[in-house]
């Protein structure tokens, strides 16, 4: 049965996801990393397409956070042509004003 359990994808992007909630709130160098990582690993394995619109807004909000507002700007712009539900557009659409309004602030 533990084979069958750590295989799966579900399971897998969970965990680390959960890393990554980690390094954003510690280290957003670190969870950069973990965000190439993760992709290195979507692109080998069987993760799910919610599994990857999770990953681009966090990288967005990794993005934003890092106050690297072109980047954000993109990220969250892509993540609207994904199919999101209600509450995930409207994180979206907030987000992507104050990366905005931001931008256009520092120029």
């Amino acid at each position: 049965m533990l084979p069958i359990i750590t295989q799966d994808p579900s399971l897998i992007f969970n965990s680390q996801k959960n890393l990554l909630t980690f390094y954003t709130h510690t280290n957003l160098d670190k969870a950069q990393d973990q965000v190439n990582k993760i992709r290195k690993d979507i692109e080998d394995s069987q993760f799910l397409p919610v599994h990857e619109r999770e990953l681009n807004l966090m990288e967005a909000n990794i993005s934003l956070l890092k106050e690297d507002f072109v980047t954000s700007k993109n990220l969250y712009r892509n993540a609207l042509s994904m199919p999101n539900d209600d509450l995930q557009m409207s994180h979206i659409l907030n987000n992507l004003a104050y990366s905005s309004w931001q931008h256009k602030k520092e120029l």
